[in-house]
């Protein structure tokens, strides 16, 4: 289970060299003047997601979604409403975790920061390592002990 994880994480790590060599198809600066130009309601962040990363391309393309999710996130830098705007609507739009999470490994986010965005037990575990087992749980060596320095009689 940690190997498909590692692996995961190796692949968006990997990524980011092929994205930097790769031309970007799009200008944050232009989106943000197109954004301006259109009397827009919503957000800035809704406005790019819809343009670059709709549910039909997440659905239908999710190795392309990944790729362009990585270069927009490089794009947009640190500013974390924008970053947990973003995540958090993928997320509810149907993109996988670990995809997200690879995304932004691959762009060079902070991985508790995707967790932050994301809010998800399943990804948090994976930034941390795995999650740890309950103390005292039975068969994790939850037994008496005892022996007090000695071999114990268990």
């Amino acid at each position: 289970m940690k190997f498909k994880y590692l692996s995961i994480i190796a692949a968006g790590l990997l990524s980011v060299s092929s994205v930097q060599a790769q031309q970007t198809d799009f200008d944050l600066a232009a989106l943000q003047e197109a954004y301006n130009a259109s009397g827009q309601t919503g957000s800035f962040v809704a406005y790019v997601r819809q343009q670059l990363l709709p549910d039909s391309l997440i659905s239908s393309n999710p190795a392309q979604a990944e790729q362009t999710l990585t270069s927009l996130l490089g794009q947009f830098g640190g500013d974390q409403t924008q970053l947990s705007e973003l995540l958090s609507s993928l997320s509810s739009a149907g993109m996988d975790s670990d995809s997200i999470l690879a995304s932004a490994v691959g762009a060079g986010i902070d991985p508790t920061q995707v967790t932050a965005a994301l809010g998800d037990t399943a990804t948090a575990a994976l930034a941390a390592g795995g999650a740890a087992p309950s103390p005292g749980a039975l068969g994790l060596g939850a037994g008496t002990g005892g022996g007090g320095g000695t071999a114990s009689e268990n």
